[in-house]
């Protein structure tokens, strides 16, 4: 829960949705976010007759999930349950995606170690570095760690590796085979 918060106040796109303060209310953590309107795209895809129906619209959907996807992506942050259920789309179209309570700040390593290879003959740049609890190591009794061999998610929309339960090897890739 803290560290759903804290990667959501981290992440400033206008296709994740704001969190605007964290703390506590006696001993219960709480944050608060952006009220957010609308539909989730899982009921917009139940709604349609026919696969095909509302095409253009969808694909501008997936255009913008993308979008937040690779601002999530390159900030070193997956969401590991991505899902229709946790888009929503608003009535002028735009669209966030919800629910970052399984996201990852990734370590390096991975496809993260081959972008830093492919980037070394490039300018040094400032790096913004996604912070939490874990990742900074004072998580304290929250109960933040995934044990390997965890499996987390929802099973239609995980990557194999996921599903398996081999959560040290996931990566932004584990988001791209959902959005697929």
């Amino acid at each position: 829960f803290i560290e759903e918060a804290q990667i959501g106040g981290q992440l400033q796109h206008p296709g994740v949705v704001p969190v605007y303060d964290i703390g506590r209310f006696g001993d219960r953590p709480y944050f608060t976010m952006k009220l957010v309107k609308g539909q989730t795209l899982a009921a917009i895809l139940s709604e349609r007759s026919e696969p095909a129906e509302d095409r253009a619209r969808l694909l501008g959907i997936a255009l913008q999930v993308s979008q937040a996807m690779a601002y999530a992506h390159a900030m070193g942050v997956i969401h590991r349950d991505l899902k229709p259920a946790n888009i929503m789309v608003g009535a002028f179209g735009e669209v966030q995606v919800m629910d970052w309570g399984l996201a990852k700040v990734l370590a390096e390593g991975g496809i993260a170690d081959e972008e830093r290879a492919s980037r070394a003959h490039q300018e040094p740049q400032d790096e913004t570095t996604i912070r939490t609890a874990r990742s900074t190591g004072s998580h304290g009794s929250f109960g933040t760690d995934t044990e390997a061999g965890s499996i987390l998610g929802t099973p239609a929309y995980m990557p194999p590796e996921q599903a398996s339960g081999d959560i040290a090897n996931l990566d932004r890739r584990a988001d791209v085979f959902a959005l697929g």
